[in-house]
């Protein structure tokens, strides 16, 4: 079965299909009226996170399809479970609201830079348009730069310049606002350019003698608008690289917030647009090398439940860069087995989790533990006509028990 693409500009990653499976056979594990393993969770969530409450997967033709999905609901919602997720930040000094925050600022940092070097790419050689601006720059949420600049002051705009990471968050909102009040400048002088000169021109041809005075002002004013067009799209983008090199430094300030590193990797051909050093050179600044930030990115899928995302940052961090250790096999084996229960894989499912507490995952990762213990527990009323099921049961109960000796001593 082929991958079922998502959209690219929410994420470099494509989505593994759930594989037909009848959904109602997994009502076991979710309890009265659910669809899914995750259903089973406690409102207090067991990651620590918001996760998942049915499957996300999309479906060919000829399998079953979850009531009520469809692949623009589900790329909304990965969206707004993502803004969720990052309350997972490891740095004390941000909060779970903080990091959405930044995540969202960095997501709207790469779309607001995307779109304004692709306008300026051609230039001077070919002229900038009023309506290749219009969309960009406004001043109400429609425009990624208004979204840019009011999720900068909210986070960075400060009186405070105490330590040198406060002055370096204030010196990027001064940067973003100022790149803000730049392209409105701009806009403003191409719509008098694009718009009011043709007007003026019109109606200076059916006026008498005596108008000829403003009309000439008009064409001064015209003149004028010409020539600060040019300055401003230079001011547009030295502005632009120099709030690129201050979102390098924010990043690498929080290189150890998982969050920050998985919207690297979900906006993983911005990112290689943006920054000339590239996705993965922009990793190794932050992470010492591009495996140690995949593994990063991909812890943070595991915390939201990305299992199959997840596994796949894993083995492109094996593949391309030689990362082979115990803590990324480990979490392989931990997205392989709890992948393994959706797809109704019981016996990998028990074989890959019991892997990865040989590797000593649960220590190191206790709310993942907490979760695989939840979902071994619910085993049991899956497999009873499964021809190893009275196997897959009871390994299921040894590792439930393994888990809580494994977690207790942590």
């Amino acid at each position: 079965m082929q991958d079922a693409p998502r959209d690219q500009l929410s994420s470099g990653l494509s989505e593994i299909p759930y594989q037909g499976r009848d959904v109602s056979r997994l009502v076991p594990l979710a309890g009265a009226g659910g669809s899914s393993i995750f259903s089973l969770l406690p409102s207090r969530d067991l990651t620590g996170l918001r996760v998942p409450t049915g499957p996300t997967r999309t479906h060919s033709s000829s399998g079953h399809r979850p009531p009520h999905e469809s692949a623009a609901r589900d790329n909304a919602q990965r969206r707004a479970r993502e803004d969720q997720d990052v309350s997972a930040s490891t740095s004390p000094r941000d909060s779970a609201r903080t990091v959405q925050d930044l995540v969202q600022l960095l997501r709207e940092f790469l779309t607001a830079y995307t779109a304004l070097f692709e306008v300026f790419a051609d230039y001077p050689e070919r002229g900038v348009r009023f309506d290749s601006i219009r969309v960009l720059a406004g001043d109400d949420e429609r425009s990624a730069l208004y979204r840019l600049k009011e999720k900068s002051h909210t986070l960075f705009r400060s009186d405070e310049f105490s330590t040198a990471s406060v002055r370096r968050e204030a010196l990027f909102d001064l940067a973003v606002g100022s790149l803000f009040h730049e392209v409105m400048k701009l806009r403003e002088l191409l719509y008098q350019r694009e718009v009011y000169a043709p007007r003026v021109e019109s109606l200076r041809r059916v006026s008498d003698a005596e108008s000829e005075a403003l009309f000439a002002e008009f064409e001064r004013i015209f003149q004028r608008s010409e020539a600060r067009s040019g300055e401003v799209i230079s001011e547009v983008r030295i502005l632009l690289a120099q709030s690129r090199d201050q979102v390098r430094e924010l990043l690498i300030e929080r290189a150890s917030v998982g969050p920050v590193t998985r919207c690297l990797l979900s906006f993983r051909k911005q990112v290689d647009a943006v920054f000339p050093e590239g996705f993965a050179g922009l990793l190794e600044v932050m992470h010492g090398d591009t495996a140690s930030g995949l593994v990063v990115a991909a812890r943070s899928l595991l915390e939201s439940a990305y299992f199959i995302e997840a596994a796949k940052t894993l083995r492109e961090a094996e593949r391309e860069y030689g990362k082979k250790g115990l803590d990324s096999d480990a979490l392989l084996r931990y997205a392989e087995g709890m992948q393994a229960v959706l797809d109704e894989e019981y016996g990998l499912c028990v074989a890959s989790l019991e892997s990865w507490i040989d590797l000593g995952g649960p220590r190191v990762e206790p709310s993942f533990a907490e979760l695989a213990r939840a979902v071994l527990g619910r085993l049991g009323g899956l497999v009873e006509d499964d021809p190893q099921g009275e196997a897959i049961a009871e390994k299921a109960k040894e590792l439930v028990l393994r888990l809580e000796t494994e977690t207790a001593a942590a």
